[in-house]
């Protein structure tokens, strides 16, 4: 879990509780991933999101549309068995604030 303060998002604890107006995150699991990865968040409120992910050359090679989703836990799945084995990075974009994470592929 990358750790940031996000409006409108909170975080899942292991309780199961959902805390709002806390430090968030958003995991992406696996973790190393080969064909597909997982990213998932909580937003308490409706809000304008869009993940992209990104390779170490600055790169967009995954991009979601921006879209307003509302309140609730949110799954994005998406295919990584064609990219390149390496370390990339996931943004998470909630309204105007961004934040990242890590991830590595593997063949």
């Amino acid at each position: 879990w990358l750790d940031a303060n996000i409006p409108g998002l909170c975080i899942s604890t292991s309780s199961g509780l959902i805390q709002e107006n806390s430090p968030v995150g958003f995991q992406c699991f696996p973790n190393p991933a080969s064909e597909s990865v997982q990213i998932q968040y909580t937003l308490s409120v409706p809000s304008n999101v869009s993940v992209s992910i990104v390779n170490y050359l600055g790169e967009t090679v995954i991009l979601t549309k921006k879209e307003e989703q509302q309140n609730g836990k949110h799954t994005l799945k998406f295919k990584t068995g064609n990219l390149s084995t390496g370390i990339y990075t996931v943004l998470l974009q909630v309204n105007s604030i961004s934040t990242s994470n890590k991830l590595v592929i593997i063949k």
